[in-house]
């Protein structure tokens, strides 16, 4: 999918868009559910913007652990 407008606008307007290839809105919620709830705790890897090419090999290879945020 295409999207007509840059990445500046998502980090000028801090606007986060997350999607997923498995599972139905509502096994969304429920897992965000578990997560609010305390039951399931988010692996969270902080990298900086020039880590995004290891991060994105790691990612390729399966090799991440976790979900990678990018601090700029």
């Amino acid at each position: 999918m295409n999207f007509p407008i840059g990445p500046e606008y998502f980090v000028g307007k801090a606007v986060r868009l997350t999607g997923t290839s498995t599972g139905t809105l509502t096994d969304a919620q429920e897992a965000l559910d578990y997560v609010r709830r305390g039951q399931v705790k988010p692996i969270i890897v902080e990298k900086n913007l020039a880590d995004i090419h290891t991060c994105m090999e790691q990612l390729e290879k399966g090799d991440a652990m976790g979900r990678f945020v990018i601090v700029f």
